[in-house]
């Protein structure tokens, strides 16, 4: 099946206005490539006094997509540093790698954040973050809290064999599938691993004519019909705001309390 042959359809919002519009504007202009394999280390725009520093620790598939949402919001506070994307082909390594990073962020950061999903974790992400006090984003993986809890959901009961592509996914495919299958070298595994699936769902944070044709491309090679739901990044843009004003009135209770 070749990607014209893809049977493609589209679900969008009748027209993207207000503060979503302009977020996803904003972060379309300016948004990165960021590596599959990307191990970055802390970023920001202003160091700032590490009394009322936030780190984010983030899975790599999510830092372009934060780091726009920090700047266009001016949370020049708030840093990002990234466990791997590719962890999620062995993703018993993202706990004690959340942890290292949360260990090592004590003594440097007021706040920490964790901007990831369970991720196939199987709830041990979770116990984790109970111990050391830190919270996450909800939902139990990316494409949950890109589309919405409540439409992820529905879109799941709609057909539960779908595989679903995030703009990184899409752009990050053939190494974070095909190579991490080693579906490139034994592609006679392919019906094994896929054989119950039956359509493939885009979550378009920010669609492009490339993004859409390389979604196209992995649709056509499942050989399945393509949906594409355009989601935005306003799931993370709410969840950052809302746990840095949760951050600020902790800081002030704490002042307060002096």
């Amino acid at each position: 099946m070749s990607e014209a042959d893809a049977q493609t359809s589209k679900i969008s919002p009748a027209r993207r206005g207000g503060r979503a519009g302009r977020l996803e504007a904003h972060v379309r202009r300016g948004v990165r490539k960021t590596s599959a394999s990307a191990t970055l280390n802390a970023w920001s725009l202003t160091p700032g006094d590490p009394a009322t520093r936030t780190l984010v620790i983030a899975c790599g598939a999510l830092i372009a997509e934060l780091q726009q949402v920090i700047r266009l919001n001016g949370l020049d506070h708030i840093e990002v540093t990234a466990v791997p994307a590719d962890y999620h082909a062995t993703p018993d390594k993202i706990p004690d790698a959340v942890a290292a990073k949360i260990r090592a962020a004590k003594q440097r950061y007021a706040h920490v954040l964790v901007g990831f999903g369970d991720c196939g974790t199987r709830g041990r992400l979770d116990e984790i973050l109970a111990q050391e006090g830190v919270e996450r984003i909800e939902g139990a993986h990316c494409y949950a809290f890109y589309a919405g809890l409540d439409r992820f959901a529905q879109l799941h009961d709609e057909a539960a064999g779908t595989f679903y592509l995030t703009d990184f996914l899409a752009r990050h495919f053939d190494k974070l599938t095909l190579k991490a299958l080693k579906l490139d070298t034994h592609p006679e595994l392919k019906s094994d691993y896929f054989g119950n699936y039956t359509r493939v769902v885009y979550l378009a944070q920010l669609p492009t004519p490339e993004r859409l044709a390389r979604a196209q491309a992995v649709a056509a090679w499942f050989g399945l019909p393509l949906t594409v739901v355009e989601t935005g990044v306003a799931g993370l843009d709410d969840w950052l705001k809302a746990a840095d004003r949760t951050s600020a009135d902790q800081n002030s209770a704490a002042r307060a309390a002096k």
